[in-house]
């Protein structure tokens, strides 16, 4: 705004003219008297002086009268200039005289603009002035007119327009005392509104940013942090004084390829946003996700002025995706071992069959080589049942048998199975402490952990090492130390291994399903997950702590048995124990009670029909069969056998798979007793009882025998379905279990 003209006072005009008529009436009588003397070489008579003054005082008053027309002329022109000025300007002018009678002497025409009220209303209401002060700003403005408040000035008021809306206006007040001793206010007020608006959204967004729990990072051209809210400080652990003035790089982890920066600021670079998931690094050196957002600022050329970065921390958003994907590949697994299972029990199942048959054989031809070959099949076909049961675990499709199991013998009988497979080159110890209660939990779960774990230590030790087992009493999960007289509650077994370690990141993953450091090398990333898995199952917790080139350690804590409970103690040929034989019955130690021809225990040979969709188990089974001297009629599918017997033809005993394509043996068993036959029925299924969809019908004549099963617990089971006596027969199928040993 062009600044007001300046108008001279009244003493500083009148001064002006003394001084000039002093300056000119000396020169005049200094210059007058001399020229006299010269003129008529004497002094001057009384004549010639009073022509002098007379002439002296016609000219002064001459050269007055020009000198106060001139400064009249001035004085008005900057008038006319200061009241234009004051006319046209837009904020408020103002001269308010208080006393004796207030009074405004002038108001700017501009007052009517801002306040709806014209100059002519506050010269009609000298208190007009305060009128318009909002009602609660009037103090301060009474304060400043008596003289008790800041007198001078700018100061924010709201004043209230004549149609009731209110602005704020920034008032500039002068008191002044004029020739008459009278206080005069002089003072101008500009409409801020939109200033006071303007202030208050920045104050309002600053706080804001303040505020929120983002973090919000602005960065000059070349990264260095100009601002920072409370938020970056928050995430980053860094003071926000810290962080202004240092480089974003200060943030960055180990986490990203350069490559990943080159493309984000070649992005910045053209003046387009970037947005992506970044995993930084915080003051004291802990790792936080965040999603991030970078947006250059432009000025008016078009020039990147500054960088935004705002930031959300995801950490936890993505440990949740992290256990969400985690359970998702457990049920996977599940799923996956749920799918497999009958197809592996069928397997299983052909060849335990395939080698008790065998081996009766062998036994009566008397061939040793054959029956040891056998012998070792059999071993391994038990071991195939343990691992099956296992993987069927990881899905909780399996369930766990939980007994007191007395804690040397087992370590005794699992670490021979340990040796066999680790590396020669790695010394294994096992240490039991003598108070170390029987642990409460199922064998073969806690065998298929130790091994795994024992496996993995082997693995990382491939130039040799130590694998070392301690077994000892625990008073709590909580490492409360042990006192005298203590109960054990937990049985705590750590194994440790010397070998290579693992780095962090290696560690933090270790309980995902799939993941493995042994691509390519037999690793399939599901033996921890597993261990895991199966010690929850247990009850059981487990800890895993390792470090590059300080080898690994797995604490493994299991509920001990009470005193109450007896410990399980494996008995030599005993079946599902580790210790036992390779095989099972009640005859032969490895091969089992395998008759030739034991159809006269059920009086006679009987007609018997065999549905089973798998060629190898079918065959089996009907050798196994035949072998007891009945006449076996072994077809692949369902509706084949019921073509037949619509035809007239009723077998003494069917035994049918229950998966199988076309119609299932639920289905079957159905059909034919709408044809009326009362055939005893024997289902086989890789499935458990429970899990079989002909559960609701097994009871009375109707058995049921889970895949894979021994020669002879199959034929018992026949030959529990051929009595007579009903009642023997619903007391094996109640059970869900098969009638042998």
């Amino acid at each position: 705004m062009t600044p007001a003209p300046s108008v001279p006072s009244p003493v500083s005009g009148a001064l002006r003219l003394a001084l000039i008529y002093l300056v000119v009436a000396s020169v005049w009588i200094a210059f007058s008297d001399t020229l006299l003397v010269w003129a008529m070489g004497r002094e001057p008579p009384l004549a010639a002086n009073v022509a002098k003054g007379i002439g002296f005082v016609i000219f002064t008053a001459f050269l007055l009268f020009d000198l106060i027309r001139r400064e009249l002329r001035r004085r008005e022109e900057l008038s006319n200039q200061y009241r234009l000025y004051l006319d046209h300007s837009p904020d408020v002018m103002y001269r308010y005289r208080l006393d004796p009678e207030p009074a405004f002497e002038y108001v700017s025409p501009s007052v009517t603009e801002v306040t709806g009220y014209t100059p002519e209303q506050h010269y009609d209401d000298p208190h007009l002035g305060m009128k318009v002060v909002h009602p609660d700003d009037r103090p301060l403005l009474e304060q400043m007119v008596s003289g008790r408040g800041r007198p001078e000035g700018p100061v924010e008021l709201r004043w209230v327009r004549a149609d009731g809306s209110v602005l704020w206006v920034e008032q500039n007040n002068r008191i002044r005392i004029d020739d008459r001793g009278h206080r005069i206010m002089e003072g101008s007020a500009r409409d801020i509104t939109e200033r006071r608006r303007t202030e208050d959204e920045k104050r309002r967004l600053r706080q804001a940013v303040e505020e929120v729990a983002e973090s919000i990072l602005i960065t000059d051209p070349e990264g260095i942090i100009l601002y920072a809210n409370q938020g970056a400080s928050n995430l980053t652990g860094y003071p926000r004084d810290e962080l202004v003035g240092r480089n974003a790089r200060i943030l960055r982890s180990d986490h990203h390829p350069e490559s990943l920066f080159r493309q984000m600021w070649t992005l910045l670079a053209r003046g387009r946003s970037w947005r992506g998931r970044l995993r930084n690094r915080r003051k004291d050196g802990t790792i936080y996700t965040q999603d991030t957002t970078i947006t250059p600022v432009l000025d008016d050329s078009d020039e990147i002025r500054s960088y935004v970065a705002v930031g959300r921390d995801v950490s936890i958003e993505e440990a949740l995706r992290s256990q969400l994907e985690y359970a998702q590949r457990v049920e996977l697994v599940g799923q996956m071992a749920a799918g497999a299972a009958h197809d592996f029990k069928n397997l299983l199942g052909i060849i335990r069959l395939n080698a008790e048959l065998a081996g009766a054989q062998g036994v009566v031809t008397g061939t040793p080589a054959l029956r040891q070959a056998l012998d070792e099949v059999m071993t391994a076909t038990h071991r195939g049942e343990r691992l099956v049961t296992r993987l069927l675990s990881m899905g909780a499709a399996a369930e766990l048998t939980v007994e007191a199991i007395e804690a040397r013998q087992f370590m005794d009988s699992v670490t021979a199975s340990i040796r066999t497979i680790l590396p020669p080159t790695v010394e294994l110890v096992v240490r039991i402490e003598p108070a170390t209660p029987a642990l409460m939990a199922d064998r073969g779960a806690v065998e298929q952990i130790l091994l795994n774990l024992a496996a993995n230590g082997g693995h990382a030790m491939p130039e040799g090492g130590r694998l070392e087992i301690r077994v000892e009493p625990a008073h709590g999960d909580d490492d409360a130390p042990m006192q005298p007289g203590d109960t054990p509650l937990w049985t705590r077994i750590t194994v440790t291994d010397s070998g290579l370690g693992m780095a962090p990141e290696v560690l933090s993953r270790i309980w995902e399903p799939f993941f493995t450091t042994r691509s390519g090398k037999g690793g399939t990333g599901l033996g921890l997950p597993m261990v895991r898995l199966l010690t929850e199952r247990l009850g059981g917790r487990i800890l895993l702590d390792s470090s590059p080139g300080r080898g690994c350690e797995a604490e493994l804590i299991l509920p001990a048995a009470s005193p109450h409970d007896p410990p399980f103690l494996p008995q030599p040929g005993a079946g599902g124990g580790a210790d036992a034989g390779p095989c099972e019955g009640d005859g032969d130690p490895a091969f089992g009670n395998v008759s030739n021809n034991p159809a006269s225990e059920t009086g006679t040979a009987r007609d018997v029909l065999v549905v089973d969709d798998d060629d190898g188990l079918r065959r089996v089974l009907q050798r196994s069969l035949e072998r007891m001297g009945h006449q076996v009629t072994a077809l692949r599918r369902a509706t084949e056998a019921l073509e037949r017997m619509e035809e007239g033809w009723v077998p003494d005993l069917i035994v049918s798979d229950i998966v199988m394509p076309g119609m299932n043996g639920s289905v079957f068993y159905e059909r034919t007793q709408q044809l009326g036959i009362q055939t005893p029925f024997v289902f086989v299924s890789g499935m458990s009882v429970a899990e079989t969809p002909a559960h609701p019908l097994i009871g009375g004549s109707v058995l049921f025998l889970e895949k894979p099963f021994s020669v002879s617990q199959f034929m018992e089971t026949i030959n529990l379905a051929l009595e007579d006596d009903p009642k023997t027969v619903l007391q094996g199928a109640q059970s869900g279990r098969s009638p042998g040993p």
